[in-house]
C-alpha cells in the first residue's frame, strides 16, 4: 500500500468561484469522486488506496469544505448548485478529464446529478450514493 500512497498527488486548482483542493492517483484520471456533507475529499482515501492499482482517480473538496475556499459569498438555492457545478466543470477542464465515471455521495451526488443532467460531454457514467431530494424539490412537487 505504500507505493499507492506515494502516487497520490495533492494540489489546488483555481476556478472562477473557488480555489479547489484536489487529490489524484494515476496518470489518466477516469474516476471523479465528490464527497458528501460534512466531509471532504479525504473520505475517499481508503477507496483511492484500494483502487489505485486498477484505475486513476480524482477527488476534490467541494467549495467551502476541506482545502477549498469560496472567492465570493456563495449564491443560495439553485444558483448555488449551478456555481458548484461550474467549479467541478472547471476542475474537469483543467485536468482534461474525458470519459469519466463520476461518483457522488450525498451532497456530492446532488452536484453529480446536476452535472449529468446538464449533459457535459466528459461524463461517461455516474453513480449517485445516498442522494435525497432537497427542500426546493419538495416545495415544487405537486
Amino acid at each position: 500500500m505504500g507505493d499507492e500512497l506515494r502516487r497520490i498527488k495533492n494540489f489546488e486548482i483555481d476556478t472562477d468561484f473557488s480555489r479547489v483542493g484536489v487529490s489524484t492517483a494515476g496518470e489518466v484520471q477516469n474516476t471523479l469522486m465528490l464527497h458528501g456533507w460534512p466531509r471532504d475529499r479525504n473520505c475517499w482515501s481508503s477507496f483511492i488506496q484500494a483502487s489505485a492499482k486498477d484505475r486513476s482517480i480524482v477527488s476534490i473538496d467541494l467549495p467551502g469544505y476541506g482545502q477549498s475556499t469560496w472567492k465570493t459569498e456563495p449564491a443560495p438555492g439553485l444558483e448555488h448548485i449551478q456555481q458548484v457545478s461550474a467549479v467541478i466543470e472547471q476542475v474537469a477542464d483543467a485536468l482534461r478529464l474525458e470519459n469519466v465515471h463520476v461518483i457522488g455521495h450525498d451532497r456530492g451526488a446532488r452536484f453529480a446529478h446536476h452535472l449529468v443532467s446538464s449533459n457535459p460531454d466528459w461524463i461517461r457514467h455516474v453513480t449517485l450514493v445516498d442522494i435525497a431530494p432537497s427542500f426546493d424539490v419538495f416545495r415544487v412537487m405537486d
